[in-house]
């Protein structure tokens, strides 16, 4: 892990580099401490802004008040720490640091390489008015870093390499062969025309522009925005080949492994998120060695193997996780947060949760089969976890993350309701009134899961195991 202290003069400038980043949507909003507000991210800017200031006005002699550090965990180590972890990480090394009593914000950034964070805060000490020291800064980083790699078992992690190492960036050690490297390969693969051509190459953030001097290879970022200055094409001894027909033909085995490979790749996003980033989304992918890409045509994703030298049509396979695919991200830990804290205040109100929850006019439930429990609007927000992710959202997102959590228990509702009539010996030894006492009865076996989310599969997996011994007792 590199942790940089930048010497930036201006604590404004710091704040306003980072903040324009989010607005671009080049980054997000983090984390925050020993802030006036508990969730700084609602407001302004300038709110934000005017709580460093304002410390900063008592101390009119330091020149030099900006502490703006960054801190870049590799790949592996941040797949180890996680992003919770990290931010108890950050937390010590402020504090460890000098910092822990001051008021900062964390940016999290999404550059072409890997995950990164900023800090932004003063070194102007709250309290005091002082100047915090800052003698032997590099000593404490690197000490920092050690007993990190301590406590963590990290070692001299070296970050796993780009599974696309061809993906050409500012950063690249040889810029100019590493864009030789991808026309050399694209010319060699199964591109059936021109647009698609276009289209990989964009997402190896690369463009083909046509000016008055002629042709230049343009070097963007997945948002478009222009890294570079241009190089001229004619620098190349091999440009791209816009193919009018396909110049390799298709493996169909190839095709199929590749197919379900990308169907592993997805299962293994949504265990961790409930909605991701198209950025969460191509890093997943690369580091299983693929390259996603948009289609001009129909704005469907599509999938290119750099390996084999082909493209995988499985745009039905991705179009049917676009919902998960947002401008934002929610773990599945945040979500199942949200919903053990909102039904452990629910059920702490309400004897029958399901009455609790149900809109009885739109609901239908009888003992004729025609049973089926609509929700009502969910007021998630006296949940915690819910007011922090919600403070990160705009208004459009915290209401799609409000419907997926009604949309889960509206399901576990519904669901129950073909389980009201199991055998388990907690429902036999229950003496029941009405049909909606049954089901709430039901729906709180099956909530009590998310009490200890972490042992949910293993009960559930002991559950399916006793219900096999009794379906296997009976043909015995």
């Amino acid at each position: 892990m590199v942790i940089k202290i930048h010497q930036t003069e201006s604590t404004k400038e710091a704040f306003n580099y980072n903040e324009k980043k989010v607005e671009q949507k080049h980054a997000r909003f983090f984390h925050r401490k020993n802030t006036i507000e508990l969730t700084p991210f609602v407001y302004s800017k300038a709110q934000r802004l005017a709580q460093l200031i304002d410390i900063e006005n008592r101390n009119k002699r330091c020149k030099n008040k900006c502490f703006h550090v960054s801190v870049n965990p590799t790949n592996a180590e941040l797949e180890k720490l996680t992003k919770n972890g990290l931010k108890k990480e950050i937390e010590a090394f402020m504090k460890h640091m000098g910092y822990g009593h001051q008021p900062y914000f964390v940016y999290e950034h999404s550059d072409l390489k890997r995950t990164h964070f900023h800090i932004v805060s003063t070194r102007i000490d709250g309290q005091s008015g002082k100047k915090i020291s800052d003698s032997n800064e590099k000593r404490k980083v690197s000490r920092f870093i050690n007993e990190l790699q301590q406590r963590h078992k990290l070692g001299k992690t070296q970050d796993k390499p780009d599974k696309v190492q061809l993906i050409p960036t500012i950063n690249s050690t040889n810029l100019h062969m590493s864009i030789q490297q991808v026309f050399k390969l694209l010319n060699q693969s199964n591109i059936s025309n021109h647009q698609e051509y276009e289209d990989i190459l964009k997402a190896f953030n690369l463009e083909v522009y046509q000016s008055e001097k002629g042709q230049l290879v343009l070097i963007k970022d997945q948002d478009g925005q222009t890294l570079r200055h241009p190089i001229a094409l004619s620098q190349f001894k091999e440009g791209p080949n816009l193919p009018a027909h396909q110049t390799k033909e298709t493996n169909e085995k190839i095709q199929q492994e590749l197919t379900q490979k990308t169907g592993q790749i997805l299962k293994e996003l949504n265990k961790t998120y409930r909605f991701y980033t198209i950025m969460e989304l191509r890093e997943a992918f690369i580091r299983h060695k693929l390259l996603p890409y948009k289609l001009s045509k129909n704005d469907n994703l599509n999938i290119y193997s750099p390996l084999d030298k082909t493209v995988v049509d499985v745009q039905f396979i991705l179009k049917r996780h676009k919902m998960r695919l947002q401008a934002f991200t929610l773990s599945n830990d945040q979500f199942y947060n949200i919903v053990r804290e909102f039904i452990k205040q629910v059920s702490s109100k309400h004897d029958n949760i399901v009455e609790a929850l149900a809109d009885k006019e739109k609901s239908i439930l009888d003992d004729k089969g025609n049973s089926k429990v609509v929700l009502k609007e969910l007021n998630l927000e006296s949940c915690e976890t819910y007011n922090q992710v919600a403070s990160m959202l705009d208004k459009k997102e915290q209401e799609m993350v409000r419907t997926a959590v009604k949309s889960h228990l509206e399901y576990l509702a519904n669901k129950t309701i073909e389980n009201v009539h199991c055998t388990s010996d907690s429902y036999q030894n229950w003496q029941g009134g009405s049909l909606w006492d049954k089901i709430s009865h039901q729906l709180m076996i099956e909530l009590s899961y998310y009490k200890d989310w972490e042992g949910l599969k293993n009960k559930k997996r002991e559950r399916r195991k006793k219900l096999t011994k009794k379906r296997k007792g009976r043909y015995i």
